[in-house]
């Protein structure tokens, strides 16, 4: 079976790798695979607002193509941000209309990052797994995964975190007193870029 990528993606050959300290980290990316309208995705490193409007455009792409299910492959995040968060809840509360939904399911997750989804609600819409409840993720080979390259502008960062701060509000309304100070904090951002 051979994966294929939509959206802006580019080959990744080898992990491009920072070093520093006298030891190698790797850089936070996100990975991406489509097949058979399915979407697989894995971040790496810390999944933050930096990688979110990649996440967000990879998404809007697989799903205007008909792609339903997203797979998350969660072994190498170390942690998620309330906008990746939030933009992970846009993806499945997506409107398509009738009965039908995106599927969007995180496989491999720690326990920190498991619980900073629950805290926020996230569970009642997105179907989550601990490293320890199944198998390691499957994943496509190194060799034919993709690396979802896009750097944002800062007004698409100001767009992407305030709407995945909205869709946290959504998911439960117990957020919108967490957000309420980031939410008008990038209205202001929001108004005076437009300025």
């Amino acid at each position: 079976m051979r994966w294929t990528a939509w959206g802006e993606c580019a080959t990744l050959g080898i992990f491009v790798a920072l070093y520093g300290h006298g030891g190698v980290f790797l850089s936070d990316r996100l990975l991406v695979a489509v097949h058979d309208k399915q979407a697989f995705v894995k971040p790496v490193g810390r999944a933050t607002f930096k990688l979110a409007p990649a996440l967000k455009r990879f998404s809007v792409s697989v799903i205007s193509k008909g792609c339903r299910t997203l797979q998350f492959n969660m072994s190498e995040c170390t942690t998620l941000d309330s906008t990746f968060m939030g933009v992970l809840a846009g993806i499945a509360m997506w409107p398509l209309g009738g009965d039908e939904k995106i599927q969007v399911t995180l496989r491999g997750l720690n326990a920190r990052t498991h619980s900073m989804l629950a805290t926020l609600g996230l569970e009642r819409i997105i179907t989550c797994y601990d490293r320890d409840e199944t198998e390691e993720p499957a994943f496509v080979p190194e060799d034919e995964v993709q690396e979802m390259k896009h750097v944002a502008g800062k007004d698409e960062t100001l767009e992407t975190m305030r709407a995945a701060h909205q869709d946290l509000v959504r998911v439960d309304g117990g957020n919108a007193k967490r957000f309420c100070d980031v939410l008008t904090y990038l209205d202001q951002e929001i108004k005076r870029a437009d300025d």
